[in-house]
C-alpha cells in the first residue's frame, strides 16, 4: 500500500483516468517495487533500481497533458472530422482491407492450428500455436489488431457507416479473445477511454455514450481476464479470481529473475552496441537480413531453469529498469530510464494537443498514444509493434489512396487541410 500511495500521488497530474493506458505501466512499476524490497537482500541493487525509477518520473514529468474539457454534445455539428472529405474515403478502404486481412490470419490460425483458447493448455498455446509462418499471425493481432480498432471508432463517431465500424470493432474484439490474451478486452477500454478524452470527441454526441461503453468494458474486461485464468488452469471462478489477484502482483516479476549473481554477470557483457542491435532485431529479422534474438527475459529464466529449461519459454518483459542496467550499467541506466519516461510522455502529450491534423493522422497518433505504455514494460516488443503497426498501414493506405484517385480523379495535392478545412 506505501508503494501505491507514492506511484499515485507522483503520477495522479499526468494520468487522465482510471482507464488511461499508462496505468498498466504504473501498476508494473508498483509491484516491482514491493518484489524488490521483499525479494531481493542486496540493498545496492534497491539503490539502482530505485533511482532508475526516479530517473522516469523525472523525464516522464517533463510533459504534462492538456486540461480536459467537459463534453459538450451540442457541438456535434461542429466536429473535428470532415465526412465528406476524401482522406476520409482513403482511411476507410485501408481500414477494410487490413480488416480483411486479419480476419482471414485469424481464420487461417483457427483452421489450422486451432484458437489458444480452446487449446487443452491455452496458456502455452498462446505461445506454442505461433510458430513457423503461424507467427506472422501473431503480428497481425499486435499490429493491424489495434490500429484497426482506433481507426474504426473514429469512423463510428464520425457517423459512417456506424453500424459496420461498430460491427468491426466486436470482431477484432472476439479474435483478440480467441487468441487467449488476457488484457483483450482491456485494450479496447484503453482505446475508447484515450479516444474520448481528445479535444476532437469531447464535442460529438456520441462522446457519452462512449465513456459508458468503457465502464461496461472495464467490468467485462476483469471477468475476461479470471475466465482465461480459469480456462488456462482449469479451476473454478474463486480461484481463477485469487491468480488473478497474484499476477497483478506478479506483473513486476522481471525483478525475480534478474537480481541474481549469475545472471547479472551474463548480461554483464551487454552495452550500448548490444542495446543498438536488440532494438533493431525485430526489424532486421523480419527482412531476414539478421536470426531473431531470444528476449531478454526469455534468456534470464534459460539460466535459472539451466538443464531443466522446458523446450518452449517464456518470460518476462524487460523493464527499463533491468534493460537500463544491463544495456548502460548504473549511470548510463539512469539517463535511459529520464529517456525512456520522456519518450512516453512526450508522445501522449503530442496527441492531445497536436496542431489542426488529418484524420489518417489523428487515427494513427491514438494508435502510437496507446503502443508508447509498452515502451516502459519492453523497449524491444514496443519496436516491434511499431514495424507490425505501421508498415502494413502504410502500405494498406497508399493502395487505398491509389483506388481513390483512380476512382476520382483527386490527387494528393487536394487532400490537404486547405481543400477541407473541416478536418482536425
Amino acid at each position: 500500500m506505501l508503494f501505491a500511495a507514492i506511484y499515485v500521488l507522483a503520477y495522479r497530474r499526468y494520468i487522465f483516468s482510471l482507464f488511461d493506458p499508462f496505468n498498466v505501466a504504473l501498476v508494473t512499476s508498483i509491484f516491482a517495487s514491493v518484489l524488490m524490497v521483499n525479494t531481493v537482500d542486496d540493498r545496492r541493487w534497491w539503490w539502482q533500481f530505485f533511482s532508475f525509477q526516479l530517473a522516469f518520473f523525472l523525464g516522464f514529468s517533463r510533459n504534462k497533458l492538456p486540461p480536459s474539457s467537459p463534453i459538450r454534445a451540442e457541438g456535434a455539428g461542429k466536429a473535428y472530422f470532415s465526412t465528406l472529405s476524401e482522406e476520409m474515403r482513403v482511411l476507410e478502404g485501408a481500414v477494410a482491407l487490413l480488416f480483411v486481412v486479419a480476419l482471414a490470419a485469424n481464420l487461417y490460425l483457427g483452421a489450422t492450428a486451432g484458437f489458444p483458447i480452446f487449446a487443452g493448455d491455452a496458456g502455452m498455446a498462446k505461445v506454442s500455436a505461433f510458430v513457423g509462418g503461424l507467427g506472422a499471425v501473431k503480428r497481425v493481432n499486435d499490429g493491424i489488431g489495434v490500429f484497426v480498432p482506433c481507426a474504426a471508432l473514429v469512423l463510428y463517431a464520425c457517423g459512417r457507416h456506424k453500424k459496420w465500424w461498430l460491427t468491426v470493432v466486436l470482431i477484432e474484439m472476439i479474435l483478440s479473445c480467441l487468441n487467449g490474451s488476457k488484457s483483450a478486452v482491456l485494450l479496447f477500454v484503453c482505446v475508447l477511454a484515450t479516444a474520448t478524452r481528445h479535444e476532437a470527441f469531447r464535442t460529438m454526441a456520441v462522446t457519452a455514450r462512449l465513456n459508458q461503453y468503457a465502464r461496461r468494458l472495464m467490468a467485462a474486461a476483469v471477468l475476461w481476464a479470471i475466465a482465461v485464468l480459469g480456462i488456462e488452469g482449469g479451476v473454478g471462478v474463486g480461484e481463477a479470481a485469487w491468480h488473478f489477484l497474484v499476477r497483478i502482483v506478479f506483473s513486476g516479476d522481471m525483478v525475480l529473475h534478474y537480481y541474481h549473481p549469475d545472471v547479472i554477470a551474463h548480461f554483464a557483457k551487454y552495452g550500448p552496441m548490444t542495446y543498438l542491435t536488440d532494438m533493431l532485431n525485430p526489424i532486421l529479422g523480419f527482412l531476414r537480413l539478421v536470426p531473431y534474438r531470444e528476449p531478454l527475459g526469455y534468456t534470464m529464466v534459460g539460466l535459472l531453469a539451466g538443464q531443466n529449461s522446458p523446450d518452449t519459454t517464456v518470460g518476462p518483459n524487460t523493464g527499463f529498469y533491468v534493460a537500463g542496467h544491463i544495456y548502460f550499467g548504473a549511470v548510463g541506466g539512469f539517463f535511459y530510464s529520464m529517456t525512456i519516461g520522456y519518450l512516453v510522455s512526450f508522445v501522449r502529450k503530442l496527441f492531445f494537443s497536436p496542431p489542426k491534423l488529418g484524420v489518417i493522422a489523428f487515427v494513427s497518433l491514438l494508435t502510437l498514444s496507446i503502443h508508447i505504455a509498452v515502451l516502459p514494460i519492453d523497449a524491444q516488443y514496443f519496436v516491434s509493434l511499431l514495424l507490425d503497426t505501421f508498415a502494413p498501414v502504410g502500405a494498406a493506405l497508399a493502395i487505398s489512396y491509389l483506388a481513390v484517385v483512380a476512382a476520382t480523379g483527386v490527387y494528393g495535392h487536394d487532400l490537404s487541410r486547405e481543400a477541407h478545412p473541416g478536418w482536425l
